[in-house]
């Protein structure tokens, strides 16, 4: 049985042992659920640990990071909470490549790295950039971490999540419902264009 394997940071085909073959998706599925509990602890921990007194404060590093109630802030957040979907999509986009492709290009002796810049990386290409738009979508849409690590400063660190929650919450209908049809629109564009870039062509005999 063929399956994808990781190796020195890079993806590489191979045939492997039942027992190989068999840990794979237990360690693709390990890292998805490591990913998310990352997310989830990072949501409901990351005043704590950015706190003066934290781990990463001003008490036990010395010096201040100036992260919090930032717009830095506000792209740590976002991006932590959308990287579990980020890499996901890319490990599937990975796998999607033909390893007998890859297998080629080492016997024409290029190396690892080469094999996976000329031959691996074009092929996902479609599929990373899929990633980003996904990744993009789900930071689009991110409130709780934002606002807890952020805040909600108008014109500082106001998403576009927490906008519409402030127009709701001062009873703003007409901006909130232009800003919630914006985000709609913004948000089917992004997938739409991910799902684009992800559906391969089927060899001529499959279709």
């Amino acid at each position: 049985m063929r399956f994808r394997v990781r190796v020195g940071g890079l993806w590489g085909g191979a045939k492997g042992s039942g027992a190989l073959a068999a840990a794979a998706p237990d360690r693709s599925n390990a890292l998805d659920g490591g990913l998310a509990a990352l997310a989830q602890s990072f949501e409901h921990e990351n005043l704590r640990v950015l706190a003066v007194e934290g781990p990463l404060g001003r008490d036990s590093l010395g010096f201040d990071l100036g992260i919090l109630l930032t717009w830095k802030a506000a792209v740590l957040a976002a991006g932590v909470m959308s990287l579990p979907l980020v890499v996901r999509t890319m490990r599937v986009a990975f796998e999607g490549v033909d390893p007998e492709l890859e297998m080629m290009g080492r016997t024409l002796g290029w190396s690892r790295t080469a094999t996976f810049r000329r031959v691996t990386l074009p092929l996902a290409a479609r599929g990373l950039v899929g990633a980003t738009l996904l990744g993009f979508t789900r930071a689009l849409g991110e409130f709780g971490a934002t606002v807890t690590l952020a805040g909600n400063i108008p014109g500082r660190t106001q998403t576009l999540a927490s906008a519409i929650f402030s127009a709701q919450q001062v009873g703003d209908r007409a901006r909130g419902d232009l800003l919630m049809g914006f985000a709609l629109v913004l948000g089917f564009c992004a997938i739409l264009a991910a799902e684009t870039l992800a559906r391969r062509r089927l060899p001529e005999g499959q279709r």
